[in-house]
């Protein structure tokens, strides 16, 4: 019977696996693409494939969602649009200054507000980025004799 992450059935393979196994290169005479025949012995060991799937993509996004250097480089945007921001903003500010012309005022006025709006956008959207998972591979470690 195969074990799956030592014993876990979903969330990181542990450093040494990573290590010592995952990070080989893919030998073909070795290694083999999950594809055609070979899939019914590997349901047949695993025949709750699809939720291992499901837990699989579950332990990503939490793994995602409590990295502290997702968290450091958002921090680090918020802080960049923000100071970003404030920069335009003033130099919006000193030009509705200069102006006379009230239709000039309401206009720099209107552009000040976009950019409040769009610095709001933007910065909110640093917060709660969206992110997609558009791919999602597995390796199967399966005894060499198996399929000899």
């Amino acid at each position: 019977m195969p074990i799956l992450n030592a014993g876990q059935q979903s969330g990181p393979a542990p450093d040494d696996l990573v290590r010592d196994v995952l990070s080989r290169p893919f030998i073909a005479r070795e290694d083999e693409v999950l594809r055609g025949e070979i899939w019914e012995d590997i349901l047949a060991e695993l025949p709750a494939w699809q939720q291992l799937c499901r837990g699989s993509a579950d332990a990503a996004w939490e793994e995602i969602r409590s990295s502290e250097s997702l968290s450091t480089v958002l921090a680090a945007a918020i802080e960049s649009a923000e100071q970003d921001t404030v920069r335009r903003l003033a130099i919006l500010d000193a030009r509705a200054l200069r102006l006379s012309e009230g239709s000039e005022i309401r206009a720099v006025r209107n552009e000040l507000e976009i950019e409040r709006q769009t610095a709001q956008a933007l910065v909110e959207g640093i917060r709660t980025p969206a992110i997609r998972m558009v791919a999602c591979g597995v390796c199967v470690l399966w005894p060499a004799e198996r399929f000899g």
